[in-house]
């Protein structure tokens, strides 16, 4: 067990216990030990407020890359179960020239070969658009499927309640399109930059 002392008091504040079971705890005692190995408790509650002020549980910082457009800040890394190298990894990036605009990337490790260096796949930007295989997502899910021999679609959709569709469209209905026989309604889709108009038509 470690203490601590404010200095206007001789009784010290229990701060960090190791248990009998190798576990650490910081903020509580072994009474409420839950059996992982690093346990944090907060007094502070969660807030949006940028500023680190004790509302986070575990607060990591690394500014060795410095301030730029597409560099990394602190990390958390992951092995995989059958290696101790690193296979996945969270890091903040910088997504545009001002540092206060800040997202989130997620590597993996598509290769073979262990020692091959993890690869980005997902991005979320500051702005909350997410990248699939793209880092400078055009849209609020932008998914880019990049191997010509890939042979896989962009998106794969599975619904098991038949009573359901599989995607809701809502927002301005473009109206119905002369010549498409009952269609109700239209929506926009643009391909390649040419913008076409997809009839729709009412439930049976």
């Amino acid at each position: 067990m470690f203490a601590t002392t404010d200095n206007t008091t001789i009784v010290p504040d229990e701060r960090v216990w190791i248990d009998q079971d190798g576990s650490v705890l910081i903020g509580w005692d072994t009474t409420n030990n839950k059996g992982a190995p690093l346990q944090i408790d907060n007094d502070t509650a969660f807030s949006t407020a940028s500023a680190e002020t004790g509302q986070s549980n575990l607060y990591l910082h690394n500014d060795t890359s410095g301030g730029g457009s597409g560099n990394f800040g602190p990390s958390i890394g992951f092995a995989g179960p059958g290696t101790a190298r690193r296979h996945v990894a969270l890091a903040s990036v910088q997504t545009t020239a001002d540092v206060d605009q800040v997202g989130l990337a997620i590597f993996t490790h598509p290769s073979s070969t262990g020692g091959d260096a993890v690869v980005e796949a997902v991005r979320i930007e500051h702005t909350g658009r997410v990248g699939i295989g793209d880092t400078t997502p055009d849209a609020m899910l932008d998914v880019v499927q990049s191997d010509a021999s890939g042979a896989i679609p962009v998106l794969d959709l599975e619904q098991a309640d038949t009573s359901e569709g599989f995607i809701n469209f809502v927002g301005s209905d473009r109206g119905a399109i002369a010549g498409a026989t009952n269609s109700a309604g239209s929506v926009r889709a643009e391909i390649n930059g040419t913008v076409y108009r997809l009839a729709l038509y009412a439930d049976a």
